[in-house]
C-alpha cells in the first residue's frame, strides 16, 4: 500500500512537471509568434511610410514646377502689360494731341512651359461668340452673321449689358486674315473697337478658345480713355 501511494504521488508529479512544461513551451511559442507579428507591422507600416514619403515628394516637386511656370507668365504679361500703337497712316480726326492715347493692339503672349497649337485652323472653323449688349448697335448682329462664319449668341447680366462692346479676343489658332476681317466688319458697322487681344494660354488645356473669336467688353480700355481702332489700325496691326 505505500508503494503504491508513493508511485501515484510520483505519477502525479509527472504530470504536473510536464503539464507546467507544456505551458510554459506554448507561452514561449505565443510570445515568439507575438514578436514575430508586431516586426511583421512595423516592416509594413515602414514601407508604407517610404510610400507617403515619395508621394509628398511628388507632389511638392509638381507644386514647384507649377509655381514656376505661374511666376514666368507674371513676369512675361508685366513685359508686355504697355499696349502697342499699331502702324498707320491716317491722321487723327478732331482729337486734341494731348487725349490722343495709342491703340491697344496686344501681342500675342510668348508661351514658357506650355506651346499653345501652332497650326491655324480653317476659316470655315472658326466660331464667332458675341456677348449680347443692349447698348450696342442694331446692326451688330447682323454684321457678324452676314461674314460666313458659325456664329454663337450668348447672354450677359442686365448690369453689364448696358455697357458698349469695344475689344475682340481670339484663340491662338484663327488666322489672322479672320480675325482682322471681323473687326473691320464691326468698325464699319459703327462699333467702336478699341482693343484686338489673343486669349492668354492655359496651362492645363493649350487648345482652349483654339479657334473662338469673341466680340465683348474691356474695362481697362474706358478707364484709360483708350480711343477706337480705325480700319487702316486693323489692317495694319500684327497679330
Amino acid at each position: 500500500m505505500i508503494n503504491e501511494g508513493v508511485s501515484k504521488q510520483r505519477y502525479n508529479v509527472f504530470v504536473a512537471a510536464f503539464s507546467f512544461g507544456m505551458l510554459s513551451v506554448s507561452a514561449g511559442l505565443m510570445a515568439i509568434l507575438f514578436s514575430y507579428k508586431k516586426v511583421i507591422d512595423i516592416r509594413t507600416e515602414h514601407t508604407r511610410l517610404q510610400a507617403s514619403v515619395s508621394e509628398l515628394k511628388t507632389e511638392l516637386d509638381s507644386l514647384n514646377k507649377q509655381k514656376a511656370v505661374l511666376v514666368d507668365f507674371a513676369k512675361e504679361d508685366a513685359r508686355i502689360a504697355a499696349p502697342v500703337k499699331p502702324a498707320t497712316n491716317e491722321q487723327p480726326v478732331e482729337m486734341p494731341p494731348a487725349e490722343r492715347k495709342a491703340p491697344a493692339v496686344k501681342p500675342p503672349v510668348e508661351e514658357k512651359m506650355v506651346k499653345a497649337p501652332i497650326n491655324k485652323v480653317s476659316s470655315r472653323d472658326v466660331v464667332v461668340a458675341y456677348y449680347h449688349r443692349s447698348a450696342d448697335n442694331a446692326y451688330l448682329v447682323a454684321t457678324l452673321q452676314s461674314l460666313g462664319y458659325r456664329f454663337e449668341g450668348r447672354e450677359v447680366n442686365g448690369i453689364t449689358g448696358n455697357e458698349k462692346t469695344n475689344c475682340i479676343w481670339y484663340g491662338a489658332g484663327v488666322p489672322a486674315q479672320d480675325v482682322k476681317k471681323v473687326a473691320t466688319a464691326l468698325i464699319h458697322s459703327g462699333t467702336a473697337i478699341k482693343g484686338i487681344k489673343r486669349f492668354a494660354p492655359s496651362y492645363r488645356d493649350p487648345s482652349y478658345k483654339r479657334n473662338i473669336i469673341e466680340v465683348g467688353r474691356e474695362e481697362s480700355y474706358e478707364k484709360r480713355r483708350t480711343q477706337p481702332l480705325s480700319a487702316s489700325d486693323v489692317q495694319n496691326a500684327r497679330l
